[in-house]
Formats: structure tokens, C-alpha cells, sequence
């Protein structure tokens, strides 16, 4: 993603700790540089974003906050910094997103002077790509990855901001953001105004809200839903609906991109 903006929000997966580790250094010789979001903004991502706020404020050493004390303050002015430089990379993706020449106009105007699509085909293929990497992201490595199924071999991820509970939250996001690349992009349109919806989307769209009741299911059983063996069965169960939207998709993009290949030139495989 351009400037890191995506690591700089989650660093995330972080099998070596890294982030953990260079936070309690920061914190430990209160460098000031990390008191300043714009300065913030030049170091290692693994300090900024959704990460290391989750450690600041969640973590059990977060304590300090609540204490009148120069490391509870230090703690504090840190993680008003990373909020502040959240806010920063959320703005300038806006920005960037929305400006006449940015990603949204130049999605919107395929054609020949145009630098990365010169056709309606390349913008939907570029959509069926951001639907396929999504998913995969989701099912194989934010919830496959902390259940331990990525690879058996390796001790199981730890999921996204475990200090706070926030994982399976994190995941109905993605699933919403998901459909709403689907929905809200006119692709699910009928082709002909007044006509039922595409019965592929419609069964993509169940599939997603099956998987979101799931993942809420399993929060409601336990707070450590990775841990909890009734919770995990049920994130194990997501990855069924999960697998069948990406499918459905899939086909369903190939089609309206008109690749007769189907979806393994969506995907890239």
C-alpha cells in the first residue's frame, strides 16, 4: 500500500513480537520523539497504528495510565500520538482517494489516457482482485493464522490486538467491507433495471451474513474466542461460509469482467 499506510495502521501478523519489544524501549527511554504524531510518522511502523495503541492502552502494564506518575504521562502523550497520526494516514487516504486525479476518478474514467485502466474489464478485474486478497487475508491468515491452522508446524499467530479483545470485531469489519466492495460498486446491479438480483450475488451475500452471525456467536462465547474451544469451533465453522463467498465471488466477477477462464485470472493463481 502506498507509503506503508496499511502497516503503519496494523502492524500485524508480528510472530517475533517486534512491535511489543520496541514499544517497551520507547517507553523504557521515553524517547519525545514519539510524544508528536508527525514525528511519530518517521518511525518503524511496528510503533505506530492500531498495534501499539492496543498495547499502550490494554496491555497489563497499562495500569500506569491511570496513575499520576511521569510514566503513566509519558504512556498517555504516546498514545495520543499515534491516534493523531491515525487520524493523519485516514485523512491523506481520503485525500488521495477522492482527489481529480486519484484512484476514484481514475477507476471511474477507464480509457486510453488513462495510466491504470484502460478499459471498464480492468477496473472490475481490479475490484475481483481486492475482493479475492481480501478474503484470503481474512480466512487464511486473521483467522486460519491465530487457530493455528496456517501452518501446524509453527506456533499459532497471535491474533490482531489481543490486548483488547478487538480480533473478531476486526474480522466483521473486513466481512462488511467485503460486501460493500460488492454492493456499493454497482456490480451487483441487475443488467436490466427492475430485474431480480443476480442469484450469484444474492447467495454471495448470505454467505457473508452467515459468517458474520458465526464470528459474533463466538465472541459471545468467550473473551479469549481463540483459546476457548467452543469459540474456536465456531471460527473454525466461518471459514466454510468464508471459502463459499470467495467462490461465488469469484465467478461471479470472472463473468462480469468477461474472462472465460474464470476466477484463477481474478486471483492471480
Amino acid at each position: 500500500m502506498e507509503q506503508n499506510r496499511y502497516t503503519s495502521l496494523l502492524f500485524w501478523p508480528d510472530p517475533r513480537g517486534i512491535a511489543r519489544r520496541q514499544i517497551e524501549r520507547t517507553l523504557s527511554q521515553r524517547d519525545k520523539d514519539v510524544l508528536a504524531a508527525a514525528a511519530l510518522a518517521d518511525k518503524s511502523v511496528a510503533l505506530q497504528g492500531f498495534t501499539a495503541l492496543d498495547i499502550l492502552l490494554f496491555a497489563p502494564a497499562s495500569e500506569s495510565l491511570a496513575k499520576s506518575q511521569p510514566a503513566g504521562a509519558f504512556r498517555c502523550g504516546y498514545a495520543n500520538a499515534i491516534a493523531g497520526n491515525i487520524a493523519r494516514v485516514a485523512k491523506e487516504t481520503l485525500r488521495t482517494w477522492s482527489a481529480p486525479d486519484g484512484f476514484a476518478a481514475r477507476w471511474l474514467n477507464p480509457g486510453p489516457d488513462n495510466p491504470a485502466f484502460l478499459s471498464a474489464k480492468e477496473t472490475t478485474q481490479a475490484i475481483g482482485q481486492a475482493y479475492l486478497n481480501g478474503l484470503k487475508q481474512l480466512r487464511n491468515v486473521r483467522l486460519a493464522g491465530p487457530l493455528g491452522f496456517k501452518d501446524r508446524n509453527v506456533r499459532p499467530l497471535e491474533p490482531p490486538v489481543p490486548n483488547s479483545n478487538r480480533a473478531l470485531a476486526l474480522a466483521i469489519a473486513n466481512i462488511e467491507g467485503l460486501r460493500a466492495l460488492l454492493l456499493d460498486t454497482g456490480l451487483s446491479e441487475p443488467p436490466v433495471p427492475g430485474a431480480p438480483p443476480h442469484t450469484v450475488m444474492q447467495s454471495t451475500v448470505t454467505e457473508f451474513e452467515t459468517a458474520i452471525s458465526t464470528i459474533r456467536k463466538a465472541a459471545g462465547l468467550s473473551k479469549k474466542p481463540f483459546e476457548d474451544t467452543a469459540a474456536r469451533t465456531q471460527l473454525i465453522l466461518v471459514g466454510f461460509p468464508l471459502k463459499n463467498a470467495f467462490d461465488t465471488g469469484a465467478a461471479y466477477l470472472a463473468e462480469e469482467a468477461g474472462l472465460t477462464m474464470g476466477f484463477n485470472a481474478l486471483d492471480g493463481d
